[in-house]
């Protein structure tokens, strides 16, 4: 019991911070959303505001079931550091790209970039171990993934919001926060490879 909720303090804390600011309700929400132009603050609080309950149960479900599934791929510290990044550098996007996004609330992007960047990890680690022709037979679940992960967002940028997540949220989805999330996780999991940096093996 103690190792698995060790293992899982981090989603566990990211948890505690949208729940407290959610019980804050439109109050916490006004405080803390993205804003376009508003106080740099919010370029990474936004990411922890949430429209309702369901929206925060609709993201911290994603939360636990990504983790549980990816948390082995980095050490925890620099999944600490992906989490202060990957908000910031949505909400930068945000800026340069989509002005026409005033205001932002949701986890939604972020999960969207810890997803790419376990999936492109685990991949890019185990062609050097297992050649190409391996990786493409061993890793076929996480190419499947990928390739939904990437499908999904591409369709979201041509067509709109899949069906039904904007009822589900409660308010129109951000699609862009999506794009930059998947990107940046791209990034990281790429330069992570690059550089060499050493992190626990998934398996």
């Amino acid at each position: 019991m103690r190792k698995t909720l060790a293992q899982f303090r981090l989603p566990l804390a990211v948890s505690l911070v949208v729940i407290v600011i959610a019980v804050f309700g439109d109050t916490g929400r006004e405080a803390l959303q993205y804003q376009h132009g508003g106080e740099v603050y919010r370029w990474l609080t936004g990411h922890f505001t949430h429209i309702g309950w369901r929206h925060v149960g609709l993201n911290l479900m994603g939360l636990f079931g990504v983790w549980a599934l990816y948390y082995r791929v980095m050490s925890e510290a620099r999944w600490i550091i992906f989490l202060l990044i990957c908000p910031l550098s949505i909400s930068i996007g945000f800026n340069l790209f989509s002005a026409d996004t005033t205001y932002y609330v949701g986890l939604s992007g972020v999960l969207h970039g810890m997803l790419a960047a376990a999936l492109t990890l685990t991949l890019f680690r185990s062609i050097p171990q297992n050649g190409f022709k391996s990786t493409l037979t061993q890793k076929w679940e996480e190419i499947i993934v990928l390739m939904g992960l990437w499908g999904k967002v591409a369709y979201e940028q041509i067509i709109g919001a899949v069906p039904l997540t904007a009822a589900m949220a409660g308010d129109a989805v951000v699609v862009d926060s999506h794009l930059y999330g998947a990107v940046i996780g791209t990034a990281f999991a790429v330069l992570l490879t690059l550089r060499k940096v050493t992190a626990l093996p998934f398996r």
